[in-house]
């Protein structure tokens, strides 16, 4: 069909127009050539929002017609400009073969299914008979589609420039990477290639720095597709995985010498955290602490060998300490456990022998347990603490018997 005008030629054609979106010439965009499989809904964001037919394409196409997406997909898969003048839809087989191009019925991936009925598709798979298109304005929505077909249904395949032959081993369809089997068919799901796992979707595509449950478990495909193995970081948040790529949950993991626990999401756990009946304290890394003290929460805490955090009364080194339940060491404070009372210094440190706390004088043995009712005999001297535990000073009768004791509590006479 001749253009006389832009104007004329849309009044003109405007019926075959809404079948094939063809408009006249076409401008050549060049684009990356690419590897063969269903592609998908690729066509440009800025003509699919539009109204069918709302805007011209780079092929002087009108939008969201079946010929605009296939000229888009020949350019930017087969690295194929579709030249000029092929008109409408039901003209491509016939203007393909004027111009030399094969028009056959054997349909091959990249090849254009074409009807003399006003419609044209890209073909992404063969597989026997059948063919797998995918096109646009299928039912005069102007939408994307994509399905399959007796390669007898349509009128012909013209090869432009077809893709080559499905390959064996990894290829990238400019979109998506794939592997392909040596018989032809795409790895789905879990697959191992070489020492590396993948994950694939339904349709051969693989995941990449993504989430996938499969078998019950969670994934994790890096940038590179390979699935995450051993201690990652996902985010601001890091993970244990088997060699498997499985993701541990609710469990003890070992690595770099450190021990590990995967909380219900997977996730590693930090700072203070319980586990069953005991608590434990973890650093930004997810790497337990052991034989260690820390600081969190206003509080001092001492992780002993297992990593477990000290609970109730627990030797660490030369010193005595208590914890509470929640393992948060006491300071400056009374406590009582196993029928004894015990001060936390300032440090934490139970008090041993002499002490002065607030205005009384006190002496503990050397666990840390206050004397209470009865004599001490200490360094030469002999004091007497007295019921609530303090060390008897000046005159004080003591089973019927007078006795002196000076400001420090050590008795002076007798």
């Amino acid at each position: 069909m001749k253009r006389k005008s832009l104007k004329s030629f849309i009044y003109v054609s405007a019926l075959l127009v809404f079948l094939s979106g063809f408009v006249g010439v076409s401008l050549f965009v060049k684009s990356e050539v690419v590897e063969a499989t269903t592609i998908g809904d690729d066509y440009p964001v800025k003509w699919k929002n539009l109204p069918l037919g709302g805007a011209i394409d780079d092929w002087r196409m009108y939008t969201r017609y079946c010929t605009s997406f296939v000229a888009y997909r020949l350019s930017t898969a087969n690295n194929f400009e579709l030249p000029s003048g092929f008109g409408n839809a039901d003209r491509w087989g016939t203007e393909a073969m004027a111009r030399g191009y094969k028009v056959d019925k054997n349909p091959k991936v990249g090849s254009v299914a074409w009807w003399t009925s006003t419609h044209v598709a890209w073909v992404a798979e063969v597989s026997g008979d059948n063919v797998k298109v995918e096109e646009y304005n299928y039912g005069f929505d102007g939408k994307y589609n994509t399905r399959w077909i007796n390669k007898n249904s349509a009128n012909g395949y013209i090869h432009f420039k077809d893709m080559p032959q499905t390959p064996v081993g990894w290829y990238n369809n400019g979109h998506y990477d794939y592997y392909y089997y040596a018989d032809g068919t795409k790895a789905i799901g879990l697959t191992w290639v070489g020492t590396k796992r993948y994950n694939f979707d339904k349709n051969g595509a693989m995941y990449k720095n993504a989430w996938t449950n499969s078998d019950k478990y969670s994934y994790y495909s890096t940038s590179d597709g390979s699935l995450a193995v051993g201690l990652t970081w996902v985010g601001t948040k890091r993970y244990n995985f088997d060699k498997n790529g499985a993701m541990y949950k609710n469990a003890w993991t070992n690595s770099d010498k450190y021990s590990y626990y995967s909380t219900s999401d997977g996730s590693l756990a930090v700072g203070l955290t319980w586990v069953g009946t005991k608590r434990y304290n973890f650093d930004k890394n997810g790497a337990m602490y052991k034989n260690a003290w820390t600081n969190s929460d206003k509080y001092s805490y001492y992780s002993t060998s297992d990593g477990s955090l000290a609970v109730g009364l627990t030797w660490v080194g030369t010193k005595r300490y208590n914890f509470d339940k929640n393992g948060a060491m006491y300071k400056n404070t009374w406590t009582s456990s196993d029928k004894y009372s015990y001060y936390s210094t300032s440090d934490g440190s139970l008090a041993v022998g002499h002490q002065q706390i607030g205005e009384n004088k006190y002496i503990f043995d050397k666990n840390g347990a206050l004397y209470k009712n009865m004599w001490v005999d200490l360094d030469g001297n002999r004091y007497y603490s007295k019921e609530d535990g303090a060390l008897a000073i000046g005159e004080q009768i003591i089973d019927g018997i007078t006795y002196m004791f000076d400001e420090s509590g050590k008795l002076v006479n007798n």
